[in-house]
């Protein structure tokens, strides 16, 4: 599966370029790429893999036209369990990497940095049978 997301703002309601230019005001004329791309694979009947990988171009009109500002780049690789027949409730370990790379004006201008946020996370996942 694939998506494309494109997204331009007259004012900045994400706050990911009002954050980069340092939040002293909301920035304006900003817009967003992402791409994700996802693909699953069932291992057997009580396991599945999800990788889903992604990119995301934060663009700005500050001072040097419209130029990107930042991108990031992630991927989540993900395995499920489900060890019922009858009862669908999943159990999952994912990691999530990210890596934020800044353009060399927001390093040099705007004191960004490149780096990088990572976590494992365990868990489960159950329906909510109301009615």
């Amino acid at each position: 599966m694939y998506d494309f997301g494109y997204s331009y703002e007259e004012v900045d309601t994400k706050g990911i370029m009002t954050n980069i230019l340092g939040g002293e005001w909301v920035a304006e004329d900003v817009s967003y790429i992402e791409n994700w791309l996802r693909a699953e694979y069932r291992f057997s009947s009580k396991f599945k893999g999800l990788l889903t990988l992604m990119t995301s171009s934060a663009y700005g009109d500050v001072r040097t036209g419209h130029d990107q500002m930042r991108t990031s780049y992630g991927m989540i690789p993900t395995l499920y369990y489900s060890p019922f027949k009858n009862i669908d409730i999943r159990f999952y370990l994912a990691y999530i990497g990210r890596y934020y790379d800044y353009s060399n004006y927001a390093i040099e201008k705007l004191d960004a940095s490149n780096y990088n946020k990572n976590e494992v996370r365990v868990g489960f996942i159950a329906p909510l049978l109301l009615l």
